[in-house]
């Protein structure tokens, strides 16, 4: 019997090595079955693990939020130029002071994600688009048992609209939100608005509010343990109706987040293409997502002006309007192929020396004697480039709004300030004089991360007032009708103006 047991675990084992065998060489076939579905393993196995605990620190002693409120504000008072700009000295004392306060109330402790929300408190307060804390999706699971609520809002001639739901429910988008729960939909509004701090400006960046990804945090911690959110929308007709936003699995979402993120990554940040459908004068439409993946970018750039060349194209429409910023040299590389004269981007910039600065920036090693001050400089000049091949000479038109940020605006400033291509769309996102230039870190006991500008930036341009963006030549709003239908007002705005510069009308 012993000889006959051995035998049968012996068979039993290799026909179970056959199988792994088999799944691992066709494991890079998308097409197999089994092979998907340990993928689809793995990955709820990663999310469950990421979860399940934060550093294995999903609860919060006041000793350990204390010495994290302590790195915290140490952190950004050592990095930062200077942090109550915006506020002032009194009521920057009074978010560091409400922050404490939480921490003191908190008895036995709270858990992470709470604390995350006592911590934004004081860095949103802030006012900063380069400074923050990072929340984290993992959450969703211990908040909502892995569900998650997610819908983008929109504000329009002062109506808050049903922008956007990527879920299975039948829910009308553009209809105005009068309630959200059991607050109206413009307080709803205004305290998340808080949570997305637009540079120097209270009203907050109410751009982001219109992605779903950026609300379902939000909207998840307040609503957790419920099943839906009730809304209650009014059509044109001024009726209002009930509506059930249910909550979708956050495991399927991330996926499909996660699957549209790849696919842009795998094509790279640039999308160039002629218009040949356009009966106007020959147009190219360049798209930049952001300015990222270098060598990618470099490569895409190259052969984006060298097609440019050979099929003869005199009007160029760089769209900017889903641009993820980035790193800015990459922008200064597309305006050397634009730009006919001498032209910069920051007149001066002001920096704060600190370690970790130091740190993660190596350039600044020669400010190393100046550790804990302030280093200020004025910007050299670019200068075109003379054999500089494909050069366009054509006329260009850049395309922007409110999500175009960071290095997004950075492109516009010398295209607006020199006039080397027209402006179209909305002000952009951001500030001419603003605190930018992220350095990275992460608190000591709760694993969150966050990150703090350590660099002021004065942009060219004069009269500029205080938290204002570039303006752009032509303003032109995409309406939520036009959206709704696939129509882009911005790109036939433009196209209408190459042509009539075409006929020679405008």
């Amino acid at each position: 019997m012993r000889c006959i047991s051995l035998n049968l675990i012996i068979k039993f084992m290799m026909i179970v090595l056959m199988v792994v065998g088999a799944i691992n060489v066709h494991a890079e076939d998308g097409d197999n079955p089994v092979t998907n579905v340990l993928k689809k393993l793995r990955q709820v196995d990663e999310k469950v693990e990421n979860v399940a605990g934060f550093k294995e620190g999903v609860w919060m002693t006041q000793a350990m939020m204390k010495e994290d409120c302590d790195f915290l504000v140490k952190t950004i008072e050592e990095v930062h130029v200077k942090p109550w700009a915006y506020i002032g000295e009194e009521e920057y004392a009074q978010l560091k002071d409400v922050m404490y306060k939480a921490v003191d109330e908190a008895g036995e402790g709270m858990p992470v994600d709470d604390f995350f929300v006592v911590c934004s408190r004081y860095t949103s307060g802030l006012l900063n688009d380069h400074l923050g804390l990072l929340a984290k999706k993992g959450w969703w699971w211990r908040i909502n048992n892995g569900m998650i609520f997610q819908m983008g809002l929109s504000v329009s001639d002062g109506k808050v609209l049903f922008w956007d739901y990527e879920g299975d429910a039948e829910l009308p988008r553009g209809l105005e939100v009068v309630k959200i729960g059991e607050k109206d939909a413009d307080t709803f509004m205004k305290e998340l608005a808080y949570w997305c701090p637009r540079e120097g400006r209270r009203e907050g960046n109410l751009r982001r509010l219109r992605k779903t990804y950026v609300m379902s945090f939000w909207l998840t911690k307040e609503f957790a343990g419920e099943d839906y959110i009730p809304l209650v929308l009014k059509d044109k007709n001024g009726e209002e109706r009930e509506y059930r936003l249910p909550a979708v699995n956050c495991v399927g979402w991330n996926m499909k987040q996660s699957k549209g993120s790849g696919k842009q990554n795998n094509e790279g940040p640039i999308h160039f293409r002629v218009l040949d459908e356009f009966d106007g004068e020959r147009t190219g439409l360049m798209v930049i997502d952001g300015f990222e993946s270098k060598l990618k970018f470099e490569r895409q750039t190259v052969n984006a002006f060298m097609k440019m060349k050979a099929e003869g194209v005199k009007h160029l429409i760089v769209d900017l309007r889903k641009n993820r910023g980035g790193n800015s040299g990459l922008g200064d590389m597309v305006i050397n192929y634009l730009a006919d004269k001498p032209w910069k981007v920051i007149d001066r910039i002001t920096l704060r020396v600190s370690e970790q600065s130091l740190a993660q920036r190596p350039h600044l090693y020669r400010y190393r004697n100046h550790l804990g001050k302030l280093v200020r400089y004025t910007c050299s000049t670019n200068y075109p480039k003379k054999n500089l091949m494909n050069r366009f000479e054509g006329e260009v038109y850049v395309l922007a709004n409110e999500g175009t940020a960071s290095a997004g605006m950075d492109f516009c400033v010398p295209i607006k300030h020199y006039g080397i291509g027209t402006l179209i769309g909305e002000e952009t996102s951001g500030a001419l004089k603003c605190y930018i230039d992220n350095i990275y870190f992460t608190l000591p006991q709760s694993g969150l991360r966050g990150y703090v500008a350590y660099k002021y930036n004065e942009y060219v341009g004069d009269d500029v007032q205080f938290g204002q963006g570039v303006l752009p030549d032509y303003e032109v709003k995409q309406s939520l009708e036009s959206d709704k239908a696939g129509r882009d007002d911005v790109m036939e705005f433009t196209l209408d103006l190459i042509r009539k510069r075409g006929e020679g009308s405008e």
